[in-house]
């Protein structure tokens, strides 16, 4: 999960951002991300000191809380 945190609105095609990231991530750790979802700014779950819950957040995904993209490029859903 990525969530975006710039006051500006999630582009409609956002797959050059994805791209992007998919290409950075398995650059630098050798991952190769199977589902990536970029979401508008407030959508992960924080803390009220503002850490991001993970297990909520982990919960939400399975339960299907975050809809694919349009433009998703993941061929398989990660399930853990």
């Amino acid at each position: 999960m990525i969530e975006l945190r710039t006051g500006r609105d999630l582009p409609e095609d956002h797959a050059e951002i994805r791209q992007a990231i998919e290409r950075l991530v398995a650059g630098e750790w050798g991952i190769q991300l199977q589902d990536l979802r970029i979401l508008p700014r407030g959508q992960l779950a924080r803390t009220t000191s503002g850490k991001i819950r993970r297990q909520a957040i982990a919960e939400a995904y399975r339960s299907g809380a975050f809809p694919r993209q349009r433009n998703a490029v993941a061929q398989n859903e990660v399930t853990t």
